[in-house]
């Protein structure tokens, strides 16, 4: 069929690759007993995340 490729090795460079700069990143907190998208928390939850008092707001 094909014959079998044998690759030529490269040189190895042993100096770590980093950002020059700190990148900047924001993070969601998931520990609120209610961290939920609201516009999903019917479709997904159900119950009382469907009630008026809940879903206030969301459209």
């Amino acid at each position: 069929m094909y014959p079998e490729a044998k690759l030529k090795p490269e040189a190895k460079n042993d100096t770590s690759t980093t950002a020059s700069e700190p990148i900047e990143r924001e993070y969601l907190e998931y520990n609120d007993t209610n961290t939920v998208f609201k516009g999903e928390a019917c479709d997904d939850l159900g119950g009382t995340f469907c009630e008026r008092e809940y879903q206030r707001g969301v459209y």
